[in-house]
């Protein structure tokens, strides 16, 4: 029979290991290893076989053969028994104080962390610290050098014990008595001995990776409970969920924000741009932070999450790939670039999805299946879209309660983050995953085959496409309209995500998809209208409008794809969007065909609103005699449907119409005819759109303070209506009546009102109107450099939102306060202001204009 030592080297070389790797699998010191392979010693207790067994993972049979050998071996040592007379086994640890593993590289970015943990183990009170947090965010690392701080505090002795490697909860006790060096007989529980050797010692003990072993939580309990001076600190990637536990969530590293962008320096001393930087030299030492690459390096820790272990295996790569290929790689896929990590590293975190995959085999079965599920979601979900959309076959029942309770276990196992958004309310919590998380999540939905993911995207579209169309009306008008905003705004990365795989259905052939993409394209539109930006918002309604025709050019005359009312809807979207942008050429063809196709359903509403529409188009093109025409034939037929509240709109738009036309006079009896309309119908908003309109016309004709009197009272209505953006409307106004008045600081104050009431909304025409009448004013004032600065910031925020920069009216006016203000500073002063003005930020900007910077 072979003997136990030649047995585990047998299996142990067999299995590929080292006696480093299988003293980490088995929670064994490396010592005690290489004493058992020489047979040196006492037979291995019961404990310490199984523990071999399943770091080897031996058969029945390879484990019975230890078993043997291990009782041939206590044969052989019987002399060595003490007798019943000799003294009790000394319950005294043989390394009195632990043994702290050193750590390769130094801890960064955690210093505040570090702080926070300690402050806590400190607290009398608390007497159990889990470090939770996702897989590879470093918790064992910090979890070192915390107890390598407070290790003075603990006179009795620290204990650093590694459980990755376990299986069994029920061997944990096992693992704690050997790490602490006590010996027990075969009947005796380990757990009591524990109990008494730790009852009275100022001790603290490091379980490191408790995830797995989650029910051996209550060994914690119970040794807490008998030992009134023992602390614990475990890591976890959930809570243990015992009585008296304190969690200290651990997030990623710092990001650099926007402002850190523009300076190296400022760069390198945010955490995760300086772990990348310091792991890069490890493997390339000329490696460094310079103009060149920061934004790169910058991108690719934002690309990454700040998660520490996916920025180091990130950087490894930098022996072969530069930052440029590095972030072009990371952006087709990160996966199956984060791999290969350091040897010493455990083997579930050599590659980043081993990491995550750790996480995820330890969930319950429904818990895997709303993880896949979840993947659909971009930039997180609400509770409700997250039911909706995780319930299904692959859960319990699919009932709502087994979805919570599912999504519990992913905020527990920190796969998924529940955070509070403002305002709170019925939507205020939002589920979220890191961006890496996500990634393999997807993979996971992908790998559960094609009926499982198309049913998850199928129902996340169903959910947004159900979602947009419930708020387009409350977009449109209304006291909600706010609150409307602000909810599909946080939404519009899931928009996009349902956009992209109904377009990719739709290519495949499926006019369903061709539908519904057209029909969250016009119940989205008035969003990208708003909030920006517009292209985003054409792009889909113009590629939906090209599938439509191709798959009606391929079917019969009488089998149309797109109901009609669907296709004006659309073309009306579209027509206001490229109005928005200027375009007033493809605004005017695409609703005109919209007006043909209503006119022939005979809708007369929608004839009446696009008539309302090109009118305003008409407007911006400054054919102000089409638009009068436009806008009397809506007019006639909002009279006809007996709509007060458009027969306003529309009524409001003639008084503007013939403003434009230098009607003043008619403009004036227009407007205040409108207003009287909707005081009638108690539609406050309509009412002080009309008299902002009536007093611009005022301030033409001269007449300042009834126009002011006029204003003043807008505001006053706007404000009680909680109306922004009409506030914002109205201070602007009173602005350029101050102005006229030549009281410029007056109209400066009342610019940067009206400024603040837009950025209070996130409106940015309004910020952006205002930033120009407050530049236009600066220059007025004398101040050229500024003023520059902020028509700069204007114009390229306005390319990049798509949007036209100043209309018709503006145009003259800035081309003649821009060559004032390059006269004046002379062409390297005039073209520095510009080129400092088109890297200003619309917030940086803002502040500029507001005298805030």
């Amino acid at each position: 029979m072979d003997s136990f030592g030649s047995l585990l080297r047998r299996f142990r070389r067999a299995a590929g290991l080292t006696q480093e790797e299988l003293a980490e699998r088995a929670t064994l010191s490396v010592e005690t290893i290489g004493k058992m392979e020489r047979d040196l010693g006492h037979a291995p207790r019961r404990e310490t076989i199984a523990l071999l067994t399943t770091a080897l993972a031996l058969t029945p049979q390879e484990r019975d053969a230890f078993l043997e050998s291990a009782r041939a071996m206590r044969a052989t040592h019987l002399e060595a028994r003490p007798s019943p007379n000799a003294p009790a086994p000394s319950l005294e640890p043989t390394a009195p104080h632990g043994r702290i593993p050193s750590l390769p590289t130094p801890l960064i970015g955690r210093e505040n962390d570090l702080a926070a943990a300690s402050h806590l183990l400190f607290d009398p009170v608390i007497r159990l610290l889990t470090l939770t947090g996702v897989g590879g965010v470093g918790k064992t690392r910090l979890s070192i050098e915390l107890v390598r701080t407070v290790r003075p505090t603990f006179p009795d002795g620290v204990y650093v014990i590694e459980l990755a490697a376990m299986r069994d909860p029920a061997l944990v006790p096992a693992v704690l008595a050997g790490a602490l060096g006590l010996r027990s007989a075969d009947q005796a529980s380990f757990t009591d001995l524990l109990a008494q050797r730790l009852r009275n010692k100022v001790v603290l003990l490091l379980l490191d990776n408790f995830e797995h072993l989650l029910p051996a939580g209550t060994l914690v309990s119970d040794l807490l409970t008998a030992c009134p001076t023992l602390k614990f600190l475990t890591t976890s990637r959930s809570p243990l969920h015992v009585r008296g536990e304190q969690e200290y969530p651990v997030a990623p590293l710092a990001l650099p924000s926007v402002a850190d962008v523009d300076s190296v320096t400022a760069l390198a001393g945010v955490a995760s741009v300086n772990l990348f930087v310091q792991r890069a030299r490890a493997v390339r030492h000329t490696f460094s932070l310079d103009a060149s690459n920061a934004g790169i390096v910058a991108s690719i820790c934002q690309r990454l999450d700040g998660l520490p272990l996916a920025i180091e295996l990130a950087a490894a790569r930098s022996s072969v790939l530069s930052p440029h290929a590095l972030l072009a790689r990371l952006d087709e896929a990160r996966m199956p670039l984060l791999t290969d990590g350091p040897r010493d590293l455990p083997a579930r975190q050599r590659t980043l999805r081993d990491t995550f995959a750790w996480s995820y085999n330890l969930l319950p079965a429904a818990a895997q299946a709303a993880f896949r599920r979840l993947a659909v979601f971009v930039g997180g979900c609400t509770l409700d879209a997250a039911e909706a959309v995780c319930a299904g076959g692959t859960l319990a029942t699919g009932a709502a309660n087994d979805v919570f309770d599912a999504l519990s276990s992913l905020v527990d196992s920190h796969l998924i983050r529940s955070v509070s958004t403002a305002p709170a309310g019925e939507h205020s919590t939002r589920f979220t995953m890191l961006e890496t998380v996500r990634e393999y999540a997807e993979e996971r939905l992908v790998a559960a085959g094609l009926v499982e993911e198309h049913a998850a995207r199928d129902a996340h579209v169903a959910w947004y496409l159900r979602l947009a169309e419930e708020g387009a009306p409350a977009l449109r008008r209304g006291p909600d309209q706010i609150v409307w905003l602000t909810r599909l705004d946080r939404e519009r990365a899931n928009f996009l995500a349902a956009f992209t795989w109904l377009n990719r259905r739709a290519q495949a052939g499926d006019r369903d998809a061709i539908v519904s993409l057209l029909r969250l394209a016009v119940a989205t539109s008035r969003l990208w209208m708003t909030r920006g930006p517009l292209e985003v918002g054409r792009a889909w309604l113009e590629g939906g409008l090209a599938l439509a025709a191709q798959a009606d050019a391929m079917a019969q005359k009488h089998d149309r794809l797109i109901p009609d009312h669907l296709r004006a809807a659309a073309l009306h979207a579209l027509g206001l969007l490229a109005y928005d942008q200027g375009d007033e050429a493809t605004a005017r063809t695409a609703m005109e065909e919209a007006l043909r196709l209503r006119r022939a359903e005979g809708d007369v509403a929608g004839v009446a609103a696009t008539l309302n529409n090109l009118g305003l188009t008409e407007l911006a093109s400054g054919n102000a005699a089409r638009a009068k025409a436009r806008f009397a034939e809506a007019l006639a037929l909002k009279r006809r449907l007996g709509d007060e509240r458009d027969l306003v709109s529309t009524l409001n738009n003639l008084g503007l119409a013939r403003k434009m036309g230098g009607e003043y006079d008619r403009a004036v009896v227009t407007l205040a005819a409108a207003a009287r309309r909707a005081q009638r119908a108690g539609d406050d908003s309509s009412r002080v759109r009309a008299l902002t309109n009536r007093a611009d016309a005022l301030r033409l004709l001269g007449r300042f303070a009834e126009a002011e009197e006029t204003i003043e009272e807008c505001l006053r209505v706007r404000s009680m209506l909680g109306d922004r953006n009409g506030m914002g409307q109205a201070t602007g106004i009173l602005g350029s009546l101050a102005e006229a008045r030549g009281d410029w600081e007056g109209a400066l104050a009342r610019y940067r009102e009206a400024m603040a009431h837009f950025s209070a909304i996130g409106a940015q025409a309004g910020v952006l109107e205002a930033l120009t009448q407050i530049a236009l004013l600066r220059g007025e004032q004398g101040e050229h450099a500024e003023a520059v600065r902020l028509l700069a910031a204007v114009e390229a925020k306005c390319h990049t939102l798509g949007v036209v920069v100043w209309d018709t009216g503006e145009q003259p006016r800035v081309a003649a306060a821009l060559e004032t203000a390059r006269i004046a500073l002379g062409d390297d002063g005039y073209h520095a202001a510009r080129v400092a003005g088109e890297r200003l930020s619309l917030s940086d900007a803002s502040l500029i204009a507001a005298g805030k910077a």
